[in-house]
């Protein structure tokens, strides 16, 4: 997988995330739609990190994507 597919992945599944917070919340599960909403955050702050610095998940850039 490359590494824009991975970043799309995890924009994807953030967003997915954020959706479940905004349910929690309409549920009047305030501490739960709290920690949905900041786990959105955390993966959105990986993907910022991985896409500034080049990473894949498991390997570096320079790598091949069928190295071990």
């Amino acid at each position: 997988m490359s590494q824009d597919e991975q970043l799309l992945e995890m924009f994807y599944l953030a967003a997915d995330i954020d959706h479940l917070s905004r349910l929690a919340m309409r549920m009047c599960c305030p501490e739960m739609a709290q920690a949905l909403a900041q786990t959105a955050s955390d993966i959105l702050a990986l993907a910022r990190i991985s896409r500034e610095k080049g990473l894949t998940l498991g390997r570096s850039a320079e790598e091949p994507e069928n190295s071990p």
